[in-house]
């Protein structure tokens, strides 16, 4: 999984690679964001035409998992497994785990 830090270079790279948002974290009493850059060749290409659908939940999730929405974070985890070329279920598995033990 490539990982980058900040919504600045999160933006630059949007325009030409699947990036997606991951946690947001305090550290120091600074706020900062990890996304993930999914590379093109990791990307099935049968499924190209559910891309749109599987980038919305998983940024439905984040949205979630902001406010606190453990179920549907968990919930949705199991949609999302596999998809992006499995590049982020390292992510979903560190979720899972965060979150059973609340």
């Amino acid at each position: 999984m490539n990982i980058i830090i900040g919504k600045d270079a999160a933006e630059q790279l949007a325009d030409k690679m699947l990036v997606l948002e991951l946690e947001t974290l305090e550290k120091d009493g600074k706020t900062i964001t990890a996304y993930c850059v999914v590379p093109g060749d990791k990307i099935d290409i049968k499924e190209m035409s559910d891309l749109k659908y599987y980038k919305q939940l998983h940024e439905d999730m984040i949205d979630r998992l902001n406010k606190g929405e453990n179920a549907f974070v968990l919930s949705a985890i199991e949609y999302l497994k596999g998809r992006f070329g499995g590049e982020l279920d390292t992510f979903y598995l560190h979720l899972e785990e965060k979150l059973k033990d609340k």
